[in-house]
């Protein structure tokens, strides 16, 4: 699948300074970048909101992302105590 950046992502990625939390959410990425479905990507949950948004799993950290058709744009990534609220 392609994968979009959002600048507000690489800033949360910025923002978390744990090298270990930081390789999980490189692993999920990795994933989502060779998965060819949706559904192949694990840990993940349609958000309410907008009917495109999604949330996937890394540790304590949530990866929010919208999904069109082959392209994931993801959007925020921050600690699973938030996303709910920053996100979508």
């Amino acid at each position: 699948m392609k994968i979009e950046y959002s600048s507000r992502f690489a800033k949360d990625l910025r923002n978390i300074a744990d090298a270990s939390v930081k390789a999980e959410i490189a692993e999920v990425l990795a994933i989502m970048k060779s998965a060819s479905r949706l559904q192949e990507i694990p840990d993940i949950k349609k958000m309410g909101g907008a009917k495109n948004a999604f949330r996937a799993k890394a540790g304590e950290f949530r990866i929010g992302f919208y999904f069109n058709h082959d392209t994931i744009s993801l959007a925020r990534c921050v600690n699973r105590k938030d996303i709910y609220r920053s996100f979508p």
